[in-house]
């Protein structure tokens, strides 16, 4: 609802007098920030000029498309990373005229002393002698940093540089909860700056009044996301509307003020929209004048960051990043020329430009140990905390030259340096040593098995949870995305791993389930931070997470129809998640990393809708039992003889010899070229017109390998359609798989191959490990294709379970044989969940 000047000084007025009013007071209020107010992008972009202009010509041009990779508290981090935080605040300070204090700030004072107005705030400097450090309940409530010493502490940009006080949640929705909220001098477009007050839950104003500077956006954030009370917003200048809410108060109270009783409106000389832009200007001159080494690092880090390998300048390709950083090697400081070294072997190995980034980063790492025995004090630590940097890259870089006992090794090395310095960044090193002992076991070269212990993950987990609410409670929400992702990741494996060691369902969904959670919590803080390429880490893990869950779900055991919808809402969610991803890979610059993750992702989704339970195929699914020869005879037929149906029919028959150990497979010859090297299957063909698939099952063992069986020995074992299949006889998809089994009268009996369709045959034994992804082996001259054997082992656990019975399902052979996240189950976990 919008207000006029008028009707909204009299509301606030009201509110003051009654002693329920309370004041949200941005940075916007200070004096010349009223006539003009510098958007952070804006001021973002004015100080990457000023620190840069040094070096290049004026970059801007060529950085507008890359900053929405650099959000504000990321900046103003690696500005006191790099420079101090005297010398960063003082920037900030320059930029939004904080040291200013206005009348509005006198008024807050006046309001908070009279009239108990509750003040909350994201200025700091301005107000601390406004308030005289008076009595703790009259103090304003800083939305970023402390009060707990603000003669020592003064200005701070943002918690970046001071930790929240105490209780800060609490107190803020205290503060709010019933009252007459006025937000002034807040743009509302950047959710941090009021951290606090997004988790204020049930502490609600009764209302709120939004004074909206001209230059703002027309609907606040703000307003509509964390308040859900009656808003009323009003298009005005502060010191007008605060003027005439002083003006009202007085006139019906004994209670004045000497100085605001003189209050008058902004000077004329305030109105000058570049003072911030000189402003800046005089700060960069300052700061170069003092230490111009530290400007040129502080613009190669900023480059660093937003990647800036491949920038069009006047028609010619530059790589910014290393020129900024070749610029700080002839300084004469080693500290200095360790990072641009350590920095330009980084942006080598991830721009593929470096040949050798391992033996870049080694002859740094044997440097800096040199450097580290022969230094002291404050430069020692410095080189150590080089040292642990350059370990762990050299072990990612180790890792993708898939040398993982190498880079387990190097980041065993790194955790240890950083842990002897309480590096905060000691938890990625752990998690990336995790990281690659676990791509180490998927290439069949693990390091250590207890990768994939789900006890020892679960501990990794929790710690890496641990370390997030850390970097949460000190408001570095860039590490506490960071970490949440990377605890999501070990979430997402171990369930995983529960679902392919045959873990309860119930125990699987749960591990996808807080993977899920928490990719969506990482991703959220990032998309606040507004960098798109951390965004989409977290939303292609998760795409990945929701269509293992759609895959796993398949398999459950709760009813067809309800599967079928879970399945299908899991496979919207993945689709819905990719479309963003796709979005957001527009607006990121020479920026690929996922895009592999991507494509795979999106062929995984046309594949499970091949192989899920689609409605489309419904009319194939048994009308009843086919626990017996003769039912699933008649239904097989059925759907073949239906004219709408029409499918082809296929039978494998697995043949188990006595002991039940071994199953009859045969060598093929003339047909391999399908699978390549002549494979190992089990006996099995299409069916013939008119022929039932028993018949056809007991004809097919015969020609193949010489064994006779009878029609009433054979069990069915399974139903599998297969909807996209087109039978080599056949112009129309769709083809019905009947699994029979059977067991021969004694152990291993004789067996004739009928060559050139069958090269040989052998009793080979069930031995579903070894033979997981298919195994090549010169005692059999070929490759027993995995799904084979997995249908041997169904078979085997089938036969010994007189009482179960089939259950359908859709049946993908590359579904079977791909990545582990997507195998079907093994049999010696799941029977349970494909009979009952």
């Amino acid at each position: 609802m919008e207000l006029n000047q008028s009707d909204a000084a009299r509301r606030i007025a009201e509110a003051m007098s009654g002693k329920n009013a309370a004041f949200m007071l941005g940075a916007g209020i200070s004096l010349r920030r009223q006539t003009y107010c510098p958007g952070w992008v804006s001021m973002v972009e004015e100080l990457i000029r000023v620190i840069a202009a040094d070096n290049f010509r004026d970059p801007i041009p060529y950085l507008k498309e890359h900053l929405q990779l650099l959000f504000n508290e990321t900046f103003f981090q690696i500005m006191s990373q790099t420079l101090t935080e005297q010398q960063t605040s003082q920037a900030i300070a320059a930029c939004l005229d904080a040291p200013s204090s206005s009348n509005i700030h006198r008024f807050a004072a006046w309001s908070t002393k009279h009239f108990d107005t509750k003040v909350l705030t994201t200025n700091f400097d301005e107000l601390i002698e406004v308030f005289d450090c008076g009595p703790p309940k009259q103090r304003p409530l800083k939305l970023h940093g402390t009060l707990s010493d603000p003669l020592s502490l003064r200005f701070r940009a943002n918690s970046v540089f001071a930790p929240l006080e105490q209780n800060l949640l609490r107190k803020v929705g205290n503060a709010i909860k019933g009252r007459v909220l006025v937000v002034a001098g807040y743009g509302g477009m950047d959710i941090h700056d009021v951290m606090p007050a997004l988790f204020c839950g049930s502490a609600q104003p009764s209302e709120v009044i939004w004074v909206k500077h001209p230059s703002e956006d027309p609907h606040p954030p703000l307003v509509s996301r964390f308040f859900t009370t009656e808003t009323h917003v009003i298009t005005s200048d502060v010191d007008e509307v605060f003027q005439a809410v002083f003006r009202r108060v007085i006139s019906s109270s004994d209670v004045t003020d000497e100085v605001l009783i003189d209050w008058g409106f902004v000077e004329e000389e305030c109105n000058d929209q570049n003072w911030w832009i000189r402003n800046a200007s005089r700060w960069a001159s300052n700061v170069r004048s003092k230490n111009a080494p530290l400007l040129k690092l502080l613009w190669a880090r900023i480059a660093n960051h937003l990647r800036l390998y491949q920038v069009v300048v006047d028609g010619e390709k530059r790589n910014l990043a290393d020129e900024a950083y070749e610029s700080i090697l002839d300084l004469g400081d080693t500290i200095l020329n360790f990072e641009a070294r350590s920095r330009a072997a980084y942006m080598g190995r991830i721009s593929g430009r470096s040949k050798d980034a391992v033996s870049d980063l080694t002859k740094l790492i044997a440097e800096l140990k040199k450097a580290i025995d022969s230094s002291r004090g404050e430069k020692r630590k410095k080189y150590r905390e080089h040292l642990g940097w350059c370990e762990h890259q050299c072990g990612i870089a180790l890792q993708h030259e898939q040398r993982y006992l190498e880079a387990d090794q190097q980041l065993s090395k790194a955790i240890e340096t950083r842990r002897k310095l309480k590096d905060a960044e000691l938890p990625l090193s752990e998690f990336q040593r995790y990281m690659n002992g676990r791509v180490a076991l998927e290439s069949s070269e693990p390091i250590d098995d207890k990768y994939y212990e789900l006890r020892w993950q679960e501990n990794l987990a929790k710690r890496l949870d641990g370390v997030a609410t850390e970097f949460k409670s000190h408001y570095q929400m860039e590490f506490y995305g960071l970490n949440l992702h990377n605890a999501a990741f070990v979430y997402q494996s171990m369930a995983e791993d529960a679902n392919r060691y045959g873990c309860p369902e119930d125990q699987v969904l749960q591990l996808a389930e807080s993977s899920r959670q928490r990719y969506e919590q990482a991703a959220e803080i990032r998309t606040s931070m507004r960098d798109p390429r951390m965004i989409v880490q977290s939303q292609v893990r998760n795409a990945q997470v929701s269509l293992f869950r759609a895959v796993r779900t398949s398999y459950g055991k709760q009813p067809m129809t309800k599967r079928m919808d879970l399945c299908e809402s899991l496979l919207e969610s993945t689709r819905n998640l990719l479309s963003e991803i796709n979005d957001r890979y527009k607006k990121i610059p020479s920026e690929k990393v996922r895009a592999r993750h991507v494509d795979q992702l999106r062929d995984d989704c046309k594949q499970f809708e091949r192989f899920h339970f689609p409605r489309k195929h419904q009319d194939w699914f048994p009308d009843g039992a086919i626990d017996t020869v003769e039912r699933i005879d008649r239904q097989a037929m059925a759907v073949r003889d239906d004219q709408n149906r029409g499918w082809k029919l296929a039978v494998v028959t697995a043949i188990l010899d006595s002991s039940g150990r071994s199953v009859l497979m045969a060598q093929l010859g003339k047909y391999s070229k399908r699978y390549g090297d002549h494979p190992w299957v089990l006996p099995g063909g299409s069916v013939d017109p008119g022929e039932s698939p028993s018949a056809a099952a007991v004809r097919e063992v015969e020609e193949e390998t010489g064994l006779q069986v009878a029609t009433q020995d054979l069990r069915p074992i399974g139903w599998f359609g297969r909807p996209d299949m087109t039978p080599h006889d056949s112009d129309k998809a769709g083809e019905l798989l009947i699994l029979f089994g059977a067991t021969a009268n004694s152990r291993r009996p004789k067996v004739t191959p009928n060559p050139p369709e069958v090269l040989d045959a052998k009793w080979i034994s069930v031995n579903l490990k070894r033979f997981e992804d298919g195994w090549h082996n010169k005692r059999y001259k070929g490759i027993v294709l995995s799904h084979h054997m997995y249908w041997a082992r169904i078979s085997q656990a089938l036969m010994r379970i007189k009482q179960a019975t089939p259950r359908f399902m859709i049946y993908d052979q590359n579904l079977i044989s791909t990545k582990p996240w997507l195998k079907i189950e093994r049999p010696q976990f799941e029977i349970d969940a494909f009979y009952t």
